[in-house]
This record gives C-alpha cells, structure tokens and sequence, in this order.
C-alpha cells in the first residue's frame, strides 16, 4: 500500500508570528516610500519603476503599495502620467500635531517680527530623528531681490547654516554617526567636507552661539541660523529645532551675518519659552531610537 505523505503542519503561533513580521515589512517599507517622495527632486511624481529601484523590491510590491497608500489619501498617481507624488495629508497631520502643542502660532509671530526686523527670508526647522525639516517661513519686506521662499531644498548639513546650528549641539561621536550615514557634500566650491575643518567650524558656533554660511551650500546666498535649546524637566538640554536668516549675499556681508548673532540668539531663547517641555523618558527613547 503506497504511503501517502502528510503536509508538515505549521503551529497556529508561526504561523501569526511570520505573518506579522510580514505586516511590520510592508509598513516600513510603506513609510520608506513616504520619505522617497518626500525627497523627490521634482514636485511632478515619481514613476513605479523609480520607487521600485529606490527601495530594491520589485514592481509588483511597489504597486500594491501605493494602492494603499492611495487608498488612504496620502499619495497620488497621475492618471495621464502615472507618476506617483504625495498629497498633503502628511503635511496637515503635522500641523494639527503642532497646532495641539501651540508651537505653529506662537513660532510664527516671533519668525516674523525677526523677518519683520531684519527684511529678508526667516526660516523655522525642527529636528525629527536624524533630519531637519523645514516648517515654517516667513519674508521680511525688502524691495529688491528676495530669496524664493517656495524654494525648500533638502537641508545638506555641513554647508547650511541651519545644519551647523544643528550639529554644534552634538557630541563628536554624534556629529561622526550622522556623518557617516549622510558623508559631507561640496554644493559649492565654497563648502567644507574635510571633518577636522567641519569640527574647527562647529566650535566656533559653539562659541558664539550661532552658525554662519556664504555661499556655501548655494552661490550668491548667505545665512545665520542659531538652535532652539530646551530644557527637560529633569535638567536635561535638547535642540528641537533651528531658526534662520537668509539674504543674497550681495546684501549681506559676514559683518553683517555677524551683526545679526544677538538678535536672532533672542528668538531662539523664546522660541524654547513656548516650546513643550519632555521628560527624561522622552529623551531615553529618543537616544534609542538613534542607536
């Protein structure tokens, strides 16, 4: 009588334990398709084969995510074009995040008076893991040539003044890790790569309080940009964010950059005033989501 082979069973308990690591992949790499977007270079979309080449999974995959995403609001596919871009519903979701805390009103009336006082382009960023993001801008009233605040490139680190601000209030351990996953870019001829330089640089900031840039991570184009300190409710100090002033260089020297140090130390000191406190908790987490 010939045998007959059973299919090995598989335990109730594999089996949902693989079908959620499953589910925890399609969500990372969900979100990973989110940033992608986010990054683009172009405001016109991505195309399938792109985002498939950019997350190294195959067509297929791709497709039945961004039908999801589709689906719930927050990507768009071009029916002509079928190219794929983000909606705004990631942005407003943030903004109801920052209108709950109060910072979005409140941030806005002090970035411009500064773009008030000073007539050029003010910018707020905040820190979201290893990234700054811009979210707020305001333009100062200068009659002659502005900077296009639509203009929101991703912001390079070691040749913005933003991203000084940012690093200055780092460990070198730390400065070294961001580093080494995001490697220094020469956007100009003008732009520092060398690390040692890039330390020297950043305890000058420290020193003063604020980060400069000259045509650094763009030509014609000078910044001063300081970090928003705030303190936990155990003592512990954390950078949330960053505030900035930009002008044409033409318009505004590194004396003139320099000239601004007082005030613009001023906004980022009420700006950490109206910013939510955390606790040491909060802080644990956030180093460990680092690590």
């Amino acid at each position: 009588m010939p045998r007959i082979s059973k299919r090995k069973s598989v335990p109730r308990q594999a089996r949902q334990k693989e079908s959620g690591r499953q589910g925890i992949i399609a969500v990372r790499r969900a979100l990973q398709l989110l940033e992608i977007l986010a990054g683009a270079d172009t405001g016109s979309g991505m195309s399938l084969s792109e985002l498939a080449r950019r997350l190294d999974i195959n067509k297929q995959i791709v497709f039945r995510l961004v039908g999801t995403l589709t689906d719930a609001g927050f990507v768009y596919k071009n029916s002509q074009s079928e190219l794929i871009s983000l909606t705004y519903k990631i942005t407003n979701i943030g903004f109801r995040k920052m209108i709950q805390e109060k910072i979005l009103n409140q941030a806005s009336s002090i970035a411009r008076e500064l773009a008030r006082e000073t007539g050029e382009l003010v910018r707020i960023a905040v820190v979201e893991r290893d990234e700054l993001i811009w979210v707020l801008t305001e333009l100062g009233q200068q009659k002659t040539l502005n900077i296009n605040p639509n203009y929101t490139p991703g912001i390079t680190l070691n040749t913005t003044a933003t991203g000084k601000a940012w690093l200055s209030t780092m460990t070198r351990d730390e400065v070294d890790r961001i580093f080494d996953k995001t490697p220094p870019v020469k956007r100009t001829p003008h732009a520092i790569t060398d690390r040692t330089k890039i330390y020297s640089e950043l305890d000058k900031v420290r020193s003063t309080g604020w980060a400069l840039s000259y045509d650094e991570s763009e030509l014609g184009i000078s910044a001063i940009a300081a970090p928003i300190i705030i303190q936990s409710y155990g003592g512990e100090s954390r950078c949330v964010g960053t505030i900035s002033v930009a002008a044409p260089t033409h318009r505004m020297s590194r004396k003139a950059l320099d000239a601004l140090g007082p005030r613009i130390l001023k906004a980022t000191s009420r700006l950490a005033e109206i910013w939510p406190q955390f606790s040491s908790d909060d802080e644990t987490e956030l180093s460990l989501s680092r690590s």
